[in-house]
């Protein structure tokens, strides 16, 4: 079973977080575009866990990867159960889906840039609505803390809620009944 351990950041910018990044040596992967499609049942989310179909597009290649996210474990960093499988067709996911009673409830897109560095995944992104972050994937709570402070980012707090979670407070808080949220 694969756990996910994340810390996410509201940055005003992204400059300095590159710039500290590619000062300390780390590899740059690329620039994606993400479009994440949540799908719910009535329960999903009920039960704080979430079932994604995500188009990622990135230097002319797409790839679609099903995941599911069980509930947030407590814990001073965002900490879940995820699985995670790739498919080759995004159509027959959303049909495959659909079958099994699950409905697409709301799509987000985003600017990814990624980086490897200091045994994490490092994402700089860029979300409507939201503006820039940056979340720091690895492999447990001491190296995320770590790679935040190397950054420069350690006097931030972490925010638990997920990008489509924080979308939605926004959205149902302005009255706006959208689901689909792109650039």
């Amino acid at each position: 079973m694969a756990i996910e351990i994340e810390a996410k950041l509201k940055v005003d910018s992204h400059d300095a977080v590159a710039a500290a990044l590619a000062a300390l040596g780390a590899r740059h992967i690329g620039r994606r575009i993400e479009t994440d499609t949540f799908f719910d049942d009535g329960a999903i989310a009920r039960r704080d866990k979430c079932l994604r179909l995500r188009t990622q597009t990135q230097d002319g290649d797409t790839r679609y990867i099903l995941a599911f996210k069980g509930p947030k474990a407590p814990d001073m960093l965002k900490k879940r159960q995820e699985v995670q499988l790739e498919v080759h067709s995004r159509d027959d996911a959303v049909e495959f889906l659909g079958a099994l009673g699950f409905r697409p409830v709301m799509v987000l897109q985003k600017r990814r840039s990624l980086w490897q560095f200091n045994r994490c995944e490092v994402a700089l992104d860029e979300i409507p609505i939201l503006g820039t972050y940056v979340e720091i994937e690895g492999p447990d709570n001491d190296t995320i803390i770590d790679t935040q402070r190397q950054l420069g980012l350690g006097h931030l707090s972490h925010i638990p809620r997920s990008y489509a979670g924080l979308i939605r407070a926004i959205l149902e808080a302005a009255g706006d009944s959208r689901t689909e949220i792109f650039f």
